[in-house]
């Protein structure tokens, strides 16, 4: 019962620090420095997915396929895109890139 107790204390405490992690990483008012930063030193990627998943979440959401109209648009775009953005705008949020990404393909 003991082992059993100590197990589930650990996969609580475990659960509740990567919750934490989570919610501190996957924010939409990212810093453009720490999105760069991010992307610099390759640990980047949950917030890449995070993006992304907020781009398919508004182009269902709005009926505008992003990803195909106009033409078709990869993952490796999108973050071209946000680092391109965020290099002229560093003290920006990572964010606003996405919706300036959205803006220009929707005008196209």
């Amino acid at each position: 019962m003991k082992k059993l107790l100590k197990l589930s204390g650990l996969i609580f405490y475990i659960l509740f620090t990567f919750s934490a992690f989570s919610q501190t990483m996957l924010r939409s008012d990212l810093p453009c420095r720490e999105w760069l930063e991010g992307r610099k030193e390759k640990t980047s990627v949950a917030l890449e997915h995070f993006f992304i998943g907020w781009i398919n979440g508004y182009a269902h959401g709005s009926n505008f396929d992003i990803w195909q109209k106009p033409d078709d648009l990869s993952f490796e775009q999108v973050s071209w895109f946000i680092d391109n953005y965020c290099r002229k705008n560093p003290e920006k949020q990572a964010f606003l890139g996405i919706l300036e990404l959205i803006r220009e393909r929707k005008n196209q």
